[in-house]
């Protein structure tokens, strides 16, 4: 099932997940975009998935 946030906030969120070396900081990135679903951020942060295939757009 694709992600219903909006493929801006994914990668919004990707980014600032990716560049974000303190913990406080990554609470702060949690909280920030807790909208688009805690497994979602788990994934990008884990980097187990990117926001295109959140969304749908790229197979596997």
């Amino acid at each position: 099932m694709p992600a219903i946030a909006p493929i801006e906030d994914l990668k919004a969120a990707q980014k600032e997940l990716l560049e974000t070396s303190d913990i406080n900081d990554l609470k702060k990135v949690f909280k920030k975009y807790r909208r688009i679903g805690w497994k979602n951020i788990c994934k990008l942060w884990l980097e187990e998935a990117t926001p295109e295939k959140l969304k749908g757009e790229v197979g596997g």
